[in-house]
């Protein structure tokens, strides 16, 4: 492992944040149920994040040490394919979240079909660029030519720039989708900024994945695998995929605060005031009421054509 970091503080750091993603995840999963009584796309594929990151963090714990040098590669191979997949499943929820608040126009859709494409097909090159951690795919598991390859070398550090650039601008064009939208809705800034709040926590998604490829990169030209700068890079790889599934669960619980929000609001009302109230379309949580019977939400306050 690495130097300065303890298996057993890195076990309580690794089963820390995975437990905190499974407690935030079901509950994300109660709430939509309680509400709703069933499951969306972005429930799914926040499911399978969990999955994703579950299997990761299991992976992680296998220690062979010198006992199968060969089969540790392989699983090392397998951890940073599952940290991939764990990402790109937060990604395909937050897509799937907003075309069900913002299917609004053929224009929007046609753009989210674009950001949804290029998020597909950046994944694929991140996968299978694992395979050329030896230096082609056919000798992934050869390792005295692994061995025999200096520490940040000139491919190793074209995979990870690659995987930097196809991993942050897919997050930026996701966070760029509602932005537009959000601004044109009919509703006060304050629920503007509330809707805005949701997609937000890209941002510090975002965030999170400049500081781990930084803390990678700086890893990778390293003069030797020991050290603080491999064990940030250690730490970063736990923790980005972690708190990806906890940012994607998030949006559920805002909910509660409407709710909680809602109840503190109601009191008796005279009645006069009583059938003023029936004449206003009380509010509705953009982010979780992602369909009527008429068509989305986000399509009957919607004020003129977007993009």
């Amino acid at each position: 492992m690495a130097d300065m970091i303890d298996n057993g503080t890195f076990d309580i750091y690794q089963w820390t944040f995975c437990s905190a993603a499974i407690v935030v995840t079901c509950g994300r999963f109660f709430i939509r149920l309680h509400r709703f009584n069933t499951l969306k796309a972005d429930d799914f594929f926040n499911g399978l994040a969990l999955a994703s990151l579950i299997t990761y963090i299991a992976i992680n714990q296998v220690e062979l040490g010198d006992i199968d040098p060969i089969l540790t590669l392989k699983l090392d191979m397998a951890t940073n394919m599952l940290l991939w997949m764990t990402l790109y499943f937060v990604k395909a929820s937050f897509l799937a979240l907003i075309i069900q608040i913002f299917n609004v126009s053929v224009r929007f859709c046609r753009v989210w079909w674009a950001v949804t494409i290029y998020t597909f097909l950046s994944f694929w090159p991140i996968f299978f660029s694992e395979l050329w951690q030896c230096g082609s795919p056919a000798d992934y598991a050869n390792l005295e030519i692994c061995n025999s390859l200096p520490i940040g070398n000139q491919g190793e550090i074209t995979r990870v720039l690659m995987r930097f650039v196809l991993h942050i601008t897919s997050d930026c064009l996701i966070l760029g989708l509602p932005v537009v939208q959000i601004a044109r809705l009919q509703m006060s800034n304050v629920k503007k900024l509330s809707v805005a709040a949701v997609f937000a926590l890209i941002i510090f998604d975002i965030a999170i994945g400049i500081v781990r490829n930084v803390s990678v990169i700086c890893a990778e030209f390293s003069a030797s695998e020991s050290g603080s700068s491999l064990d940030m890079a250690i730490l970063w790889e736990i923790g980005e995929p972690a708190v990806a599934v906890i940012v994607c669960a998030l949006p559920a619980y805002q909910t509660l605060i409407r709710s909680s929000a809602a109840k503190r609001r109601d009191s008796p009302l005279l009645p006069q005031e009583a059938g003023e109230m029936g004449r206003t379309r009380p509010y509705v949580p953009i982010f979780l009421t992602t369909s009527v019977d008429e068509g989305s939400f986000a399509r009957e306050i919607e004020t003129g054509p977007f993009f």
